[in-house]
């Protein structure tokens, strides 16, 4: 049986749910890093061909301090290749892996002939640059032509890559990447999981939330990309609404500390998967963000969550980013770009009187969601592209 290893640094859920639909077939090792504050997936449970390992869980990671994070980076790539050599895999799918461990990573499996295909949900050598030009201006440049190093190497060496939007794949032919070596897959929802349902009570009383609210919520991951300060805007401009925040992050981090928070705003921690969809239904509108000049590489997968559960969603971020379009193509809801505070609240303020205007949204988001995330046919796809790497190596 073909042994396959999904390394996904983040422990999101989609990666997770592509390891189940793929170990009906083969043998599936799942890797993940165990101290990542993030959204997680759900990994309760035994499945057959499937093994699921937590990788690292001792690391004290920190993405505050630049030179701790670059070495703990390192120290969780030589993790993953220890497993990586025991496990003797036939192909390695890593993706959302920082740049120092992927090179690990990358290396390990050429030294040893397997098959690496590289899944890019992030452009880092691109966000690099534009975070660190931010901070420490002309002193960033080693930093980021270092990395722009690595990711050619990286994608040159890679048997395969992934990527999740024509943008990615586009920016590759800087890099002079052949296109024969570059598959398009999106990302998609978890539709098993996330669906719409009605609103549940006992959560809001337990969240400090009323039957009444009408709640605008941002769940997730909330870093300085995700411009915090418009989330405090929104409810400061909105006084008839609930804006709800619950995750984790600088930018929650940023918000919690801030002495004039709105007093209609609610900070709520993460919340675990098993209580994922009961939030994302606690919400009459679902909010994302993303800072303006951050979308080239960037693109914010809650909303295929969002979809999923069929609430109208509200998108502040470029509107050339591919969530964007997800939300034009579908429907589901409104992407507001930079300087458009008036339109947002007209927005808000329509959705809160309408509510035929919030049941079309809601349905039109699921039905796009039903349509585009069959786990069955996004596994097909991986599968076909792992057999062709396979093939490749073996002529």
């Amino acid at each position: 049986m073909i042994k396959i290893i999904i390394h996904d640094f983040a422990g999101h859920p989609s990666p997770f749910a592509l390891s189940k639909e793929l170990s009906k077939k083969y043998l599936v090792y799942h890797l993940y890093f165990g101290n990542d504050y993030g959204p997680k997936a759900n990994f309760v449970g035994k499945y057959k061909n499937l093994v699921i390992n937590k990788i690292g869980s001792n690391i004290n990671y920190s993405k505050k301090n630049l030179f701790s994070r670059f070495i703990n980076d390192i120290i969780y790539g030589k993790k993953i290749v220890e497993k990586i050599n025991q496990i003797k895999p036939d192909v390695i799918i890593s993706g959302q892996c920082p740049t120092f461990s992927q090179e690990l990573i990358l290396n390990a499996s050429r030294k040893k002939n397997y098959k690496f295909i590289y899944w890019m949900q992030d452009f880092y050598s691109i966000a690099v640059e534009k975070i660190l030009k931010k901070k420490y201006f002309f002193f960033s440049y080693p930093i980021n032509f270092l990395f722009k190093i690595f990711d050619k190497k990286q994608f040159k060496l890679s048997n395969h890559i992934i990527v999740i939007t024509d943008d990615f794949k586009k920016k590759l032919n800087d890099f002079k990447i052949s296109k024969n070596k570059i598959s398009i897959i999106p990302n998609w929802g978890d539709l098993n999981n996330i669906f719409p349902k009605a609103k549940n009570y006992e959560f809001l009383k337990n969240s400090g939330l009323k039957k009444s609210d009408f709640i605008i919520l941002y769940t997730g991951t909330l870093a300085e990309k995700h411009n915090p300060d418009l989330l405090k805007e929104i409810a400061k401009k909105n006084q008839n609404v609930k804006v709800v925040v619950s995750g984790v992050g600088s930018g929650h981090d940023k918000l919690k500390n801030d002495i004039q928070l709105p007093k209609n705003m609610k900070l709520l921690p993460l919340q675990p998967y098993n209580k994922f969809n009961n939030i994302l239904n606690s919400a009459d509108i679902l909010l994302a963000t993303l800072e303006y000049d951050a979308g080239e590489f960037s693109v914010p997968s809650k909303i295929l969550n969002y979809l999923s559960a069929g609430k109208p969603i509200m998108l502040c971020a470029p509107k050339t980013n591919l969530a964007s379009k997800y939300i034009s193509e579908s429907g589901s809801g409104s992407v507001f770009g930079k300087n458009e505070e008036r339109n947002i609240h007209l927005f808000i303020q329509n959705i809160f009187l309408n509510k035929k205007l919030r049941e079309k949204m809601s349905n039109n988001g699921r039905n796009y969601a039903e349509k585009k995330f069959s786990i069955n046919e996004i596994s097909l796809r991986f599968e076909k592209i792992i057999k062709e790497t396979l093939r490749d190596g073996n002529e």
